[in-house]
């Protein structure tokens, strides 16, 4: 085959070549220039295709950050708001608090994974995400706001963090599947309405340390069955079992100095509660019918 190759250059004269010899016989120079312009085009087109399909990829990407950024909205490390609809969320790590509000109302989450360095846990946090089913709080978390997981059905299980000591108002109301709670050893204080109207509670052991059980701690909890109270604790607020109409017998420690009005009020099925005569009980205290027996 013959050519002209000296209008080609570095990589290309070898393409050159190739091209010529596939022409038969002393092909005109018209026949190779012909041949090595398909090549030209085809090479083009695949570096054209190329560039534009790496700027679609970088395209998507940009877009996929923008609306990662759009479903987490984190300042200064806090968790401001999710947006997303994914049923399983994990938190970025970069997270080390969940802010006010953050999850409240996703009808669609089902489980989260926190990062392990979060500390804290805002009011209202997961408030009403009626679907939530799991959830692990890490060993780190030292605070959680007032009525974080308020009516969340679904959640059936939850293990408090040992650095967690009181429980403030609401945190777990309303979570109508809950049968499983492991306190920490450390706590002091159940808080208001802590698991008020958590329908499925059969039973929960306190720690030993509890010293007081807020007003409505447990109203509500019509599957209770037992409770046993600390030897520490003092006080007993109003209502604080009000309504758990499956208690059948309460023994109340000696170091009980009150009992806040109704706090055993409407437990239809409680008959009998055992107590110090150095106890203070306030109005409505017990079920009319209860036999109050005194050490």
């Amino acid at each position: 085959a013959t050519g002209n190759y000296t209008k080609y250059e570095g990589w290309e004269i070898d393409k050159a070549i190739r091209i010529a010899q596939r022409v038969a016989g002393n092909a005109r120079a018209e026949d190779f220039d012909e041949e090595y312009a398909k090549y030209a085009a085809r090479r083009k087109k695949y570096f054209e295709d190329k560039e534009a399909a790496e700027a679609e990829t970088r395209r998507r990407e940009q877009e996929r950050t923008e609306r990662e950024n759009r479903r987490w909205v984190i300042r200064n490390r806090e968790l401001k708001k999710y947006t997303g609809e994914e049923k399983d969320a994990a938190v970025p790590d970069e997270v080390t608090s969940i802010g006010e509000r953050a999850f409240a109302g996703n009808a669609v989450l089902q489980s989260v994974v926190l990062p392990k360095g979060v500390t804290a846990i805002g009011e209202y946090a997961f408030s009403e995400c009626k679907n939530l089913k799991s959830i692990s709080l890490p060993a780190g978390v030292q605070k959680i706001g007032d009525f974080a997981f308020f009516c969340c059905n679904q959640l059936k299980a939850i293990t408090i963090p040992a650095a967690i000591t009181a429980f403030g108002t609401g945190r777990f109301q309303g979570c109508k599947n809950l049968t499983n709670v492991t306190l920490p050893a450390g706590m002091e204080k159940i808080g208001e309405s802590a698991f008020s109207e958590c329908d499925n509670l059969t039973n929960i052991t306190l720690p030993g340390r509890v010293k007081e059980i807020g007003a409505y701690a447990f109203a509500g909890c019509g599957s209770l069955t037992s409770i046993t109270l600390p030897a520490g604790v003092k006080e007993i607020g109003r209502g604080a079992f009000n309504g758990c109409t499956s208690l059948k017998t309460v023994t109340i420690p000696d170091g009980v100095k009150e009992i806040g009005n109704s706090a055993f009020n409407g437990c239809d099925n409680l008959k009998k509660v055992i107590m110090s005569t150095h106890t203070y009980f306030g109005d409505w205290a017990f079920p009319e019918d209860c036999q109050i027996v005194y050490r």
